[in-house]
């Protein structure tokens, strides 16, 4: 039988059990799922949710009997918008971080095979360096959690964006009128909480698309892929994260019980900064929604 969200959000989870450790992911106002199971008021239950097919366990307090009635908005086609770049920017520029890094020297994906593409990463993070790097180490008030993530992605060839339309950018490219980047008019900077917006509402139009399991995000990792893990703030004033999936080695490797990933493994600016690292950060509480993420 067909059921609709009927909350702002609901939480699909691995077990019927209201603990944040085992979300997989939210479902928005409106979101059809179909019931296969009871367990007393917890359903079993399947939806399709950014175009792929998930099963979890929903609350059945949060749905409502019948289809929805929430009508499927299509986002207009919207281009990549950059900062116009100046001057070449290398890894150690800390005085404006608002610029993508296009110095000569600079390494990118090699995508000839999966090898070369797992390769290739390394010797990317090896140049970002982010452990020493001035670009990516925080301060009291900030920390550049943001401005890796994209720094990686640029040199993988796959856009995320530093800087994105403001409202007013966007209404004027709409309406096909002359929009010139003009930072903090037409386009603004992005952060952890705009870039987990981002990925959710415009993501798929720019290549990345959200998958659901760790295994799957490893796997993709491994493959040479560029996968993240972005995380939003538990409310407005709350800082969001966002983090590299990276590829293993035979030095560095995931974290598995019984062959399945509980831990990927990792590498992240943020308050601390490391090249390698594995634990559940996007479980804690201070984080209200989270999402893995893959681009080819």
């Amino acid at each position: 039988m067909i059921y609709y969200v009927h909350s702002h959000w609901l939480n699909m989870r691995e077990e019927p059990d209201p603990s944040s450790k085992n979300i997989i992911t939210a479902i928005p106002y409106g979101q059809e799922v179909r019931k296969m199971t009871e367990h007393d008021d917890w359903w079993f239950a399947g939806t399709y949710h950014q175009n792929q097919y998930v099963e979890g366990f929903v609350h059945s307090s949060y749905l409502t009997a019948g289809y929805s009635r929430v009508p499927n908005l299509l986002l207009p086609n919207i281009p990549e918008v950059h900062m116009r770049q100046c001057q070449a920017r290398i890894q150690s520029d800390a005085m404006d971080r608002t610029y993508s890094i296009n110095s000569n020297d600079r390494p990118v994906r090699n995508v000839t095979s999966s090898n070369t593409r797992k390769q290739s990463i390394w010797s990317i993070m090896d140049y970002l360096d982010v452990e020493n790097s001035e670009r990516y180490q925080a301060n009291s008030l900030l920390n550049y959690s943001s401005v890796y993530a994209h720094d990686y992605a640029h040199l993988c060839g796959c856009y995320l964006p530093r800087v994105w339309w403001t409202d007013a950018g966007m209404l004027a490219f709409i309406q096909e009128q002359d929009t010139p980047v003009r930072y903090g008019i037409t386009i603004r900077e992005m952060n952890d909480n705009l870039l987990y917006e981002w990925l959710y509402h415009w993501g798929r139009q720019f290549g990345w698309n959200q998958v659901f399991h760790l295994n799957l995000l490893q796997e993709a990792a491994n493959e040479g892929k560029v996968c993240l893990i972005s995380a939003q703030g538990q409310h407005q004033d709350a800082s969001g994260h966002i983090c590299l999936v990276i590829p293993e080695t035979p030095d560095f490797k995931a974290v598995r019980k019984q062959d399945l990933v509980c831990i990927p493994l990792m590498s992240q600016a943020g308050k601390e900064n490391h090249k390698t690292f594995s634990n559940r950060w996007w479980t804690r509480d201070e984080y209200g929604f989270f999402g893995f993420w893959v681009h080819d």
